[in-house]
C-alpha cells in the first residue's frame, strides 16, 4: 500500500511587498497617535498655564483688597518685565502671603520649550536667583500697580482696583508675549519670548488673567487687534486693557 502523498503546506510566508505595506500602516497609524498624544499633552499644559494665572489673579485682587485697593507694585528698573521676577517679592509682601508657592509663577509649556538656565530664558529658582544670575526669571508679565520707586504705572495696566475702568476687559498678568520693538507681520516668527509660540505669529497665542479673576485664552489669527497690544519701555506687548 503507497503512503499517501503529502498535504501541501497551507501556509503561505509573507512577501516582501506585504511586509512593506504592514509596515508603512504601523508608522501611519505611529504617526497619528503621536499627533493626537502631542496635541493633548499641549492642551494639558495650556490649562494647567492657565490655572496658574487664575490662582495669581486671586492673589492679586485678595493683595488689593488688603491694601486700600493698590496692587503689587513693579520693578521700575526693567523694561524687560516680566525677566525681573521681583514684582512678586520686593516692596511687597506678594509671595510671602498670597501666592506663595514659586510653581504658579511658571507655565509648564514654558518650562518645557525654554532651557532652565538663567540668561534670556526662563529659570525656575524663583524667588532666588541662580548662582551668578543677574536678575529673576518668570513666566508670566504683570501690568498693575506702581513703580517700586513710587512712580506712575508705566506698563498699561491700573495702579488700584478701584479704578478699573471694566474689570472683566483689563489684564493684571498673562502668557509672555513680546512683539519686539515694533508690530511684526503676522506671518512672522515669534521670538523665544512666548510661552505658546506657534510657527507665525497667526497661530500663536496665549492666557491672559483678567481683573475679576477670569482667564481667557487669545489667539492672534490673522491680525493684531490694537485693544490687546501695549507698549512698555520700547517694546510691544500682548494684553487687553479697556477704553478709556
Amino acid at each position: 500500500m503507497k503512503n499517501a502523498p503529502p498535504l501541501p503546506n497551507s501556509r503561505k510566508a509573507f512577501t516582501l511587498i506585504e511586509m512593506l505595506v504592514v509596515i508603512a500602516i504601523i508608522a501611519l497609524l505611529s504617526t497619528f497617535i503621536s499627533s493626537a498624544t502631542s496635541k493633548a499633552m499641549d492642551k494639558s499644559r495650556r490649562v494647567g498655564c492657565a490655572n496658574n494665572l487664575h490662582s495669581l489673579c486671586q492673589g492679586l485682587i485678595a493683595y488689593a483688597a488688603d491694601h486700600d485697593g493698590d496692587f503689587p507694585p513693579h520693578q521700575s528698573s526693567s523694561n524687560s518685565w516680566p525677566f525681573a521676577g521681583e514684582w512678586a517679592v520686593s516692596n511687597s509682601n506678594f509671595l510671602e502671603d498670597y501666592v506663595s508657592d514659586s510653581r504658579f509663577y511658571f507655565c509648564p509649556t514654558d518650562l518645557r520649550n525654554k532651557p532652565q538656565t538663567e540668561g534670556a530664558e526662563c529659570q525656575p529658582f524663583f524667588p532666588n536667583r541662580a548662582s551668578g544670575a543677574w536678575r529673576t526669571n518668570i513666566s508670566y508679565t504683570y501690568f498693575c500697580g506702581k513703580s517700586s520707586s513710587g512712580g506712575a504705572n508705566g506698563r498699561g495696566g491700573p495702579e488700584n482696583l478701584w479704578d478699573l475702568l471694566g474689570s472683566s476687559s483689563c489684564t493684571m498678568v498673562a502668557d509672555l508675549m513680546k512683539l519686539g520693538g515694533s508690530i511684526p507681520e503676522m506671518s512672522a516668527t515669534p521670538s523665544s519670548a512666548w510661552n505658546h509660540r506657534g510657527s507665525t505669529f497667526s497661530k500663536s497665542g496665549g492666557n491672559l488673567g483678567y481683573a475679576d479673576g477670569h482667564v481667557a485664552w487669545i489667539t492672534l489669527g490673522s491680525e493684531i487687534s490694537d485693544g490687546f497690544v501695549n507698549k512698555s519701555g520700547g517694546r510691544y506687548y500682548i494684553n487687553q486693557q479697556p477704553d478709556e
